[in-house]
């Protein structure tokens, strides 16, 4: 009996907690905020910094590759170690509490906030309070626009179990190694996500476009990257090697941060993306995903490895305003929204002609303070009610 308990406890390798990341959340989800607020006061034409402002919206790239990590580590974990995948039931009712109470909250807030004529009706109300909204067109940017994210997510969640469990079937029985395993479904990922958007997404119309990059497949090569960090993560500490490219060294972090840096310049300003629409031909929208990818994965990649308390960037991710800002991003990333088209409405500000320092200090501050009340209120009572992650077998 003893021993069975210990088989079901989480072991420190699959719960292992992050310092950076947390900085990280806070940066992603301020980036969405501010390429936002610059959309709607028209500063990616009107300012000289309005190319970079454009594409902030990489933000949701690094939540994507964050994303890929953190869910998965655990999983390679398990593999690697031999022992049985955890409960899918208790995995989806965390997943469950960590995104629909907080995200009805803010739906129904946006919702009622509505002008009377625009008040969804039945069915697609039942789309938007099931993020199934994006698989049509019509509905595909909602009361609250950048759900659409959400809904990508909840298909990535939904997918990764099976996912795992079938690499770790296919090691078993083709008696491979579970690195090679995971290298591989990777990779197939990672060309199925380019296969899906020059067979299906660039042949579309543009408003069916407008839906079908939002389905999961299209950024099946961002959360790839991050299951890729997950297993070098996971391989490199059962091991005990250490990370290649020098991802540990008190450097790496500027390093790799300037190679970031470097492709966000690039598809910022030498891709022709549009600064106002979201319509891209087919070469920029293989240019704008590869890009996004570049900068999320070096933004997120050196920060999970080395000593936090080293260097520049650690420390800085890990520091108590960025770390309370990343507790709170969520709600940030829900809320900006709403407050930028209650702000509009109230200051009587006629859209694409508000300063852009002004509304983005006013949508900042008071999206934060919602936020904060938010995960006090709501989500840190949600996730209170998780279960814990099990070593266990399915039930």
């Amino acid at each position: 009996m003893a021993s069975a308990r210990v088989r079901t406890r989480p072991t420190a390798a699959t719960t292992k907690k992050f310092a950076c990341l947390d900085g990280c959340r806070a940066l992603a989800a301020i980036a969405v905020l501010v390429t936002h607020v610059a959309f709607i006061t028209a500063a990616n034409e009107r300012s000289t910094i309005g190319p970079y402002l454009a594409r902030l919206d990489a933000g949701v790239a690094v939540f994507f590759v964050l994303s890929g990590f953190l869910l998965y580590r655990p999983m390679v974990v398990r593999h690697l170690e031999g022992r049985p995948a955890a409960g899918v039931r208790s995995y989806a009712l965390r997943r469950f509490l960590r995104i629909f109470p907080a995200y009805w909250v803010a739906l129904t807030a946006a919702i009622l906030l509505l002008p009377a004529g625009h008040k969804p009706d039945l069915g697609e109300l039942l789309r938007y309070y099931t993020l199934t909204h994006i698989y049509w067109p019509s509905t595909v940017l909602g009361p609250v626009d950048q759900a659409w994210s959400l809904g990508t997510e909840i298909a990535f969640y939904l997918a990764l179990p099976f996912y795992a469990g079938a690499v770790a079937a296919t090691v078993a029985r083709r008696r491979m190694s579970v690195v090679r395993g995971e290298l591989i479904g990777v990779a197939v990922m990672f060309v199925l996500a380019q296969l899906f958007r020059l067979v299906v997404v660039v042949p579309a119309a543009t408003l069916t476009q407008r839906s079908l990059v939002t389905w999961l497949p299209n950024d099946l090569d961002l959360f790839a990257l991050g299951m890729l960090l997950a297993v070098v993560h996971a391989w490199c500490e059962h091991h005990e090697r250490r990370p290649p490219l020098g991802l540990d060294r008190d450097w790496s972090p500027l390093a790799w941060w300037a190679v970031g840096a470097l492709a966000f310049y690039v598809v910022s300003t030498k891709v022709g993306l549009p600064a106002m629409s979201i319509d891209f031909a087919g070469p920029q929208l293989f240019a704008r995903q590869l890009l996004y990818g570049v900068t999320a994965i070096c933004v997120v990649a050196p920060v999970v490895f080395g000593d936090v308390r080293r260097g520049i960037i650690r420390p800085f991710l890990a520091s108590w305003p960025l770390r309370s800002l990343g507790v709170v991003s969520y709600g940030i990333y829900l809320w900006h929204q709403i407050v930028k088209d209650r702000y509009l409405s109230w200051s009587d500000t006629a859209i694409f002609q508000g300063g852009f320092a002004r509304v983005l200090i006013v949508v900042f501050v008071v999206t934060t303070a919602i936020a904060a009340i938010s995960w006090f209120v709501v989500e840190r009572p949600a996730l209170s009610r998780r279960p814990q992650p099990s070593m266990a077998r399915p039930s």
